[in-house]
């Protein structure tokens, strides 16, 4: 994105990523994270990185669109790429290179996401050459590195099978946007979330969606959703900061929640719950990694009670569903051990924000009604 917007920009040695000077910039150890000399911002998470870049530098619209409803279905897009393509996609990768155990079913689990994260675009894409309006934009280019590596990685060896002869709007879109020459509140029952009607709202198959009668729109993913809340509803800022750089660092932990802890908090609970395979090292790796997410936050609120500005914003209720999760599923008999004992500063956050009444009530309606 910075190459398309002509940017300047420096590759990182991956070796360094997980060590200080980088995580002075970057507590989660991760890549990419930008510091923008000219506003002298500094910002993790590529989906907040990407709507930086797009507020900030493309002024003339060469890779957004600013009209209702698109620009939020931009942001819809850019929410469902962070957590439901590359999440999927990532962890196809991690247990067909990198763990250490040959788990075939895990392998097999994350593939079949892979194909129905394609088969949810290529839906999306019939009778488009894009997602959003009649040009490319910095949704389309967000799925680039992950579709690339479906195809040359996830899917190799049967990416003609699974892909080409199924999936022909999301195949000419891909070689579309890859030949260009830069890139070379209503309870659902589950049940129904994966047909018509409600798949008709949102071809994902997932919760939540939004319609809004005042606007005549139509949301899905949960991050694009609390943004669109927040800009339209939220005129007094009781859950957001308009402010530079605090804008940008609330949508740094929007994004960092749907990418970084959903998809493995999601993932802990999964092998803790639904595969139908005990797997031991595979939950070991979601519990770890749904610690790590943990101890990452307690190290951003050392001397804070908010993740920004010194009031509750959205980027602290994003949080919590999983957090709750967290404490009461995947490490519920290790709760004190490792997270009460070593991690305080997370554990008084959440603690502050999830006593608050109305958040306490939904927990509560949440818990009766599982």
């Amino acid at each position: 994105m910075s190459n398309l917007l002509t940017r300047p920009q420096e590759n990182v040695d991956f070796s360094v990523v997980k060590q200080e000077p980088y995580t002075l910039l970057n507590p989660n150890g991760r890549v990419p994270t930008i510091v923008d000399p000219n506003t002298n911002i500094t910002l993790w998470e590529s989906g907040a990185i990407i709507e930086y870049l797009i507020e900030t530098y493309d002024k003339e619209e060469k890779l957004s669109i600013s009209s209702f409803p698109e620009k939020h279905h931009l942001r819809q897009f850019l929410h469902f790429q962070a957590s439901g393509q590359g999440p999927y996609f990532g962890q196809a990768v991690w247990f067909a290179k990198f763990h250490p155990e040959d788990l075939p079913s895990a392998k097999e689990r994350y593939v079949e996401q892979t194909v129905r994260v394609l088969s949810v675009l290529d839906k999306l894409l019939e009778g488009k050459e894009y997602l959003v309006g009649n040009k490319c934009t910095y949704a389309d280019i967000a799925f680039v590195n992950w579709n690339a590596t479906a195809e040359n990685v996830i899917l190799k060896s049967d990416w003609d099978e699974k892909v080409e002869k199924k999936y022909p709007n999301f195949v000419a879109w891909h070689r579309r946007v890859t030949e260009r020459p830069i890139i070379k509140d209503e309870n659902v029952d589950f049940s129904v979330v994966k047909q018509e009607p409600y798949t008709l709202l949102n071809p994902n198959g997932r919760v939540p969606t939004i319609v809004d009668p005042n606007t005549n729109i139509t949301l899905w993913e949960s991050g694009a959703i609390i943004e669109y809340l927040i800009e339209t509803y939220d005129k007094e800022e009781k859950l957001s900061i308009s402010s530079f750089p605090e804008k940008h660092h609330l949508r740094q932990f929007l994004h960092f929640q749907g990418s970084g802890q959903g998809p493995y908090f999601g993932q802990a609970v999964w092998f803790a719950k639904y595969h139908p395979e005990d797997l031991p090292s595979a939950k070991e790796r979601y519990v770890e990694q749904t610690v790590r997410v943990l101890s990452v936050l307690d190290k951003l609120l050392e001397g804070k009670e908010y993740l920004v500005g010194n009031k509750c914003t959205y980027a602290d209720i994003a949080f919590v569903n999983w957090n709750a999760a967290a404490e009461n599923v995947i490490l519920k008999p290790d709760w004190d051990e490792k997270v009460e004992k070593k991690y305080p500063n997370f554990v008084a956050w959440h603690r502050r924000v999830t006593e608050r009444p109305i958040i306490k009530d939904v927990l509560q309606r949440q818990a009766a009604g599982r």
